[in-house]
Formats: structure tokens, C-alpha cells, sequence
């Protein structure tokens, strides 16, 4: 069968994969509208931590994993591609 749209063999494979990257791209935006006061303090966190110590302890904060995890979500990629560097390029104000 001939690929239809971006590497899809059918219209119906395709309207999945959308609906499954909306679903995704909802929960993420969710989860952030929810926790937005965790998130920011996590974002001061990861801002303030210079040694490799103190980044090791926002790692192991559980409102760390979940922002990463809700920022995998909205641009669709796994979180284990989101690492602190990434959050500590974050300004809250363009999360709210």
C-alpha cells in the first residue's frame, strides 16, 4: 500500500496518531493550568541550582518529573529528552 500523508498508510492511521497527539498535547496543558504555583517554584529551583548537587535534589523533586512530563506531552517528544538545562531555559510567564 502507498503512503498517503507524512509516512501514514491510511487516513484512519493517520486521524489516530493526531487524536493520540491532541489527547497528549491536552493532558499536558492540564496538568500545567493544575499545578502552574508548583511548577514556577520548580522553575525558581532549577534557575538557582548551580552545583551539580543541588541539581540532583530538584531532580528528585516529584513536581519536577511531573513538569517534565507535562512539557514532554505539549510538544510531543519523550521526557527523557527534557533535562534540567532545558527547564532552567523556561520563563514562567511563557507557561501561564
Amino acid at each position: 500500500m502507498a503512503k498517503t500523508h507524512k509516512g501514514f498508510e491510511s487516513t484512519s492511521e493517520a486521524a489516530n496518531d493526531a487524536a493520540i497527539r491532541y489527547a497528549r498535547l491536552n493532558r499536558g496543558i492540564a496538568d500545567l493550568y493544575e499545578n502552574y504555583d508548583d511548577y514556577v517554584d520548580v522553575l525558581e529551583q532549577v534557575k538557582k541550582a548551580n552545583t551539580a548537587a543541588e541539581k540532583v535534589t530538584v531532580k528528585q523533586n516529584a513536581s519536577y518529573k511531573a513538569l517534565r512530563k507535562s512539557v514532554a506531552d505539549i510538544i510531543n517528544i519523550s521526557e527523557d529528552m527534557i533535562d534540567i538545562d532545558f527547564l532552567s531555559s523556561l520563563d514562567p510567564e511563557q507557561i501561564q
